[in-house]
């Protein structure tokens, strides 16, 4: 791994000195030289930081930088210095709503929504919104009919016909992510054979999703930059988008659910690229597709659906909790059970089934990823007085992943920029 855990004398050490990038500001001093991912020098022992190496560092994607005479509390009060104290309180008694459900007990949590709250107050200052908020009030008290008993996840999705097996060209996709020795050319050919779908990656590849210099004009020339199992991946999350059409629309728009899955894979690839040997495309198709299992239930049993989240949102409560309670699985189960019989790789089948983490499951890293990255996309709800509760980031996720709390700030503000032009790539300019 790229990061591993800190204890004892190191623990010490980074907390009277390591400061994640979010909280350096101009005048600290480097108190050893700081490097990129790739072990190139950047800056050297002794500068004093300005404004134009601090968005350096934040470029070349650095989490954090030893800083010579300053706590961690010291830069975390300097940057809180730096926002509005009204705008700050306001954002502080948010963060209290949005995530009345979590574990405030372990310091990435902490961070979490340190980090949220950072990011709202910017986005309040931005937009020139008042230091007021309306929190939402509570939706009507839901109705508790009683409901039939529903199949399981695997019976329920082989009864869903229409849902049974993607388009030709889609299983030809499938078979060559599934495939290791599917070469570059095999791959641009399949993927040409549907025009709306290539010219989708083409934008996708094109745009600051990607951030290449030169545009990209073929998808030959996508798959050599890209990689071929890369491209591959992308090309089932970007294929499944087209299958959910006429989903009823109650307590979400369309709209907003694949904003917050595309940001869940925007998170998630982000996470990836600190980890070593994780596919990030393939992590970003997981975060595009880890909650279609919502839509299958919606398009099935729209009943059953909208009785669970109405009590989600009423008792404010996570959504998959309820499900479980109320059906005896949740829809990662059906998602899970959806990739399962369209023949995709495991480990994606594996980790959109472990996204929600119920009581006693200990994720593998790709699940684990999945959990923070859906966590940071809730957070990351334009709509700031969201009335869905933020799930609670577990500990044992965390733990898997190894990494140092400082890349939650690099999370927010990486994904947030690449959002809005990724989602317009899926969705079109309406979005």
């Amino acid at each position: 791994m790229k990061f591993a855990a800190t204890s004892g004398v190191a623990d010490r050490k980074r907390d009277m000195g390591t400061i994640p990038t979010s909280d350096l500001g101009p005048g600290m001093v480097l108190a050893s030289d700081l490097r990129s991912p790739q072990g190139r020098l950047l800056l050297p022992k002794g500068m004093t930081l300005t404004e134009s190496h601090i968005k350096t560092c934040k470029a070349w994607g650095i989490l954090e930088a030893d800083i010579r005479n300053v706590s961690l509390e010291d830069a975390q009060a300097r940057a809180n210095k730096r926002m509005d104290p009204e705008v700050l309180a306001v954002c502080r008694e948010l963060a209290d709503f949005r995530f009345s459900n979590a574990d405030h007990d372990y310091p990435a949590q902490q961070e979490l929504i340190r980090q949220f709250t950072l990011w709202a107050a910017r986005q309040l200052e931005a937009g020139g919104q008042s230091a007021k908020l309306e929190l939402p009030a509570p939706p009507p008290t839901p109705t508790n009919s009683s409901l039939p008993e529903l199949p399981e996840p695997e019976d329920l999705v082989s009864e869903a016909t229409h849902l049974a097996s993607l388009p030709e060209v889609y299983s030809q996709i499938v078979a060559a992510l599934n495939d290791p020795f599917c070469s570059a050319s095999r791959v641009a050919e399949v993927v040409g054979r549907d025009g709306s779908l290539s010219a989708r990656l083409l934008k996708l590849v094109n745009s600051p999703f990607y951030g290449f210099h030169q545009q990209i004009g073929s998808l030959n020339r996508a798959v050599a930059l890209v990689g071929s199992n890369s491209l591959t991946s992308l090309a089932v999350g970007v294929s499944v988008i087209s299958l959910f059409n006429d989903v009823p629309a109650q307590y979400f728009t369309m709209q907003e659910f694949w904003r917050h899955s595309v940001t869940c894979g925007i998170v998630a690839r982000h996470l990836a690229s600190h980890l070593d040997g994780m596919d990030q495309e393939r992590a970003f198709s997981a975060g595009l597709m880890h909650d279609i299992g919502r839509l299958v239930m919606l398009m099935e049993f729209p009943a059953h659906s909208r009785a669970a989240l109405g009590i989600a949102l009423y008792e404010r409560r996570p959504l998959d909790e309820v499900e479980r309670e109320m059906w005896g699985f949740d829809h990662s189960a059906v998602t899970r059970a959806l990739l399962d019989e369209w023949a995709l790789p495991q480990t994606m089948v594996r980790a959109v089934g472990e996204h929600h983490l119920p009581p006693g499951m200990e994720p593998e890293r790709e699940g684990a990823v999945l959990h923070v990255a859906d966590i940071i996309a809730h957070a990351l709800d334009p709509d700031l007085t969201a009335r869905m509760v933020v799930p609670s980031l577990r500990g044992s996720a965390w733990s898997v992943l190894g990494l140092p709390p400082s890349i939650l700030a690099s999370a927010f503000t990486l994904s947030h920029s690449q959002v809005e032009d990724t989602i317009t790539v899926f969705l079109g300019e309406a979005a």
